[in-house]
């Protein structure tokens, strides 16, 4: 019986460590899609039509440009949460 015991112990304490590693694991390739892949790109495109074509250039860090990207996404989003408010 303190076998068993000892079991079912363990088992409770395995079960929330890997639920906690799998959940991690998740939110990193959430915020590796969203963030890096989506806001370079859009970022890309909001500093190429800002600049007129000039910048960004190969020498800027992609770090940068996803967060220029991700800052006009948001500012996209306020603006269509915000805006109906004063109709």
């Amino acid at each position: 019986m303190l076998v068993m015991r000892n079991y079912f112990t363990m088992i409770d304490e395995l079960i929330p460590g890997m639920l906690s590693i799998v959940g991690r694991a998740w939110a990193y390739f959430f915020i590796e899609i969203v963030f890096n892949i989506i806001g370079a790109i859009v970022g890309w495109i909001v500093i190429k039509a800002v600049t007129f074509g000039k910048y960004p250039d190969f020498d800027t860090k992609e770090t940068t440009v996803s967060a220029v990207g991700i800052g006009a996404i948001f500012s996209v989003f306020a603006l269509f949460i915000i805006y109906p408010l004063y109709l």
